[in-house]
């Protein structure tokens, strides 16, 4: 698979998950633990 293109689905998935938050803001704490987590397990 393509570097660049791995890169636009990883950036499409948090454009997602941002969208995701203003829309439900229930998730949006899920989501904040789970990237949280991502940058400092």
């Amino acid at each position: 698979m393509d570097s660049t293109n791995v890169q636009m689905v990883r950036t499409n998935k948090i454009a997602l998950a941002l969208f995701n938050v203003r829309m439900d803001p229930a998730s949006a704490r899920a989501c904040k633990c789970a990237i949280l987590g991502r940058i400092a397990p």
